[in-house]
Order: C-alpha cells, then structure tokens, then sequence
C-alpha cells in the first residue's frame, strides 16, 4: 500500500498537513529544510492551481445549467410553433406543401385497425339440464378489442342461419334447441366497434343416449344477420 494517497487532490492534502509537521526539525527525522522548504513550495504552487481548476469546473456547470435552461426554454418555444404550423397545415389547400416549406415532417397517416380474429377451437358439452355450452378462442391481431361475438344457429344441415344471442365472452349456452334436432351449426363472428371478422362455424352432432360430439365447418364468409343491436349499422366486414 502506497504512503502518499494516489489521487492527487488526496495527496495535496497529504504534503501540505505532512510539511507543517516537518519543517519542526527535519534533521530529527532524516531530511534537511531546504528539502522541506522546496517540498512546501510546490505543494503551494499545486494548492493554487486546484483552486483554479476548481473555479474552472464550477464555471463550466454553472454555464451547464445555463446553457440547458435556455435549450429547454428553446425547445419549448420551437415545439409550438410546429404545432401551429400543423395546424395551419390541416386546414391547408396543400398541406404538404406546407410542411416542405417548412422543413417538418408530415404526420403519418395512421393505419387503420385490424378487423378482429376469426373465432376457432370450438368446443362443445352438454350441460345436466339438457342445454349444450359452446366455448371457443379468437386470436385477434394487435390493438384489436372486441366488444361482442354475433352467433347465429341453423338446425339441420341446410338452410338459413338466424341470430341466435351476442355473447360478451367466448362462450354461450343454447338451451331453445328443438327436442329430435339431430344436427344444429353454429356461426360465430367477433365485433368490434367499427368491424365484422370473418366468422367461425361449428357443427354439433346429436347422438344415442345424450351424446353431443362437434366438429369444424366451412364457415360462410358473408357478414352476420345482424350485429345484434337489429342491424349492421356502419360495420364492415373483413
């Protein structure tokens, strides 16, 4: 372990509390005073110049802080007059020609969101008071909420579908199938506010003593009956 602290300003301090103890009698320990003497004037000349740095670095913060109160202040100023400048653009004949005027970027144009998921990995049980509960999943792209599933039912293997009930999650219960029905389809379609998936459908077969299986079907690309308010509104499909 060195005697003498490495850091510098460690140091300085070192020799100057070292060299008051010296120059008692420098004999006494080894040294003579004209070493001490010398050794304390270069301590003074290193005290001097710390001092100097010292003013320096609080100068330099100082101007710093000065420097970015007036960049913030800059800043500030500058990001209004592009906004009045995006919106004088809005309103613009030629908005981008506005914008090359004035040296900014134009907004991009946000892309539209995604319709919802197409509802798949059906699953069918028959409940003990005879009605049947149908659970499914729906990946749905990013930034997509659905607000609402549209099923609709057709008993027997041809025909029409009819809108059954607007499920909130992704399951339902069908208790109103007619007694002897051998087969009902179901059609499930997400919605979201503005948007129809595309659906999803499923066939349910009824067998001997209470057997329910079900299997995928070729699911109609066509928009549901309804968005199960009474109409389609100003929904789109997929």
């Amino acid at each position: 372990m060195s005697t003498i602290p490495q850091s510098n300003d460690d140091a300085l301090t070192w020799v100057i509390d070292h060299v008051a103890q010296w120059t008692a009698d420098p004999e006494a320990i080894g040294l003579d005073a004209s070493s001490v003497t010398e050794l304390a004037a270069l301590a003074s000349t290193a005290q001097t110049r710390q001092q100097t740095r010292n003013n320096t670095r609080d100068a330099a913060r100082g101007a710093t802080n000065s420097f970015n109160s007036s960049a913030d202040a800059m800043r500030e100023f500058a990001s209004l007059q592009v906004q009045r400048i995006r919106t004088f653009a809005r309103g613009a004949a030629e908005p981008a020609t506005v914008y090359e005027d004035a040296g900014i970027p134009a907004p991009a144009d946000r892309s539209p969101t995604p319709a919802p998921g197409t509802p798949e990995a059906f699953q069918v049980s028959l409940l003990q008071n005879g009605a049947i509960e149908v659970t499914f999943d729906c990946p749905n792209p990013p930034r997509v909420t659905v607000a609402n599933y549209i099923v609709e039912r057709r008993l027997g293997a041809q025909g029409d579908f009819e809108f059954l009930m607007s499920a909130l999650e992704r399951r339902f219960t069908d208790a109103t199938i007619p007694l002897g029905t051998s087969q009902v389809a179901y059609r499930v379609t997400a919605q979201t506010a503005t948007r129809f998936g595309n659906p999803g459908q499923y066939a349910v077969q009824f067998g001997a003593g209470n057997q329910v299986t079900g299997e995928p079907a070729s699911a109609e690309s066509a928009p549901p009956t309804t968005d199960g308010a009474g109409g389609t509104g100003d929904l789109k499909a997929a």
